[in-house]
């Protein structure tokens, strides 16, 4: 976890890291709609009742509605006309909501806070490691 907190300090300071930085965001959420998107399919086709208004076509289609309806919920916490309708549907609408809460507020809004304290890490590392160089061996 540390090693990852370090890259993405390293990726911040430099400018085309703030770009790979956002490319990697979008990708964690597009991958995490993706896999929330699998699980309302996989819901909708045991049971489905499991959830209301989802349009009628090949199974493709239906993945592409439930690919929407994730973004959706996850971005913008839109259902759209999709609603969940059974219990195991509705925790997982809101495990969504709830990690794109953590995902979007807590990290990328305080992104500026979060970056200090790994500077300083970053800092020390370069202190001792400078230290280690000027002792002989």
């Amino acid at each position: 976890m540390l090693y990852q907190s370090e890259k993405i300090v390293d990726f911040i300071d430099k400018k085309s890291g703030k770009l790979r930085f956002l490319r990697d965001m979008v990708m964690f959420i597009l991958v995490l709609s993706m896999t929330f998107a699998s699980f309302y399919s996989a819901i909708y086709h045991y049971d489905p009742d499991s959830f209301l208004n989802v349009g009628s076509g090949n199974i493709l289609e239906k993945h592409f509605d439930f690919v929407a309806f994730s973004l959706g919920v996850f971005l913008i916490n839109n259902n759209s006309a999709i609603i969940a309708n059974s219990l195991y549907a509705k925790l997982f609408v809101s495990t969504e909501i709830l990690s794109s809460f953590v995902m979007i507020v807590l990290i990328l809004a305080n992104l500026t806070e979060l970056k200090n304290p790994f500077n300083e890490h970053l800092e020390n590392k370069d202190v001792v490691e400078s230290e280690q160089k000027k002792t002989p061996v």
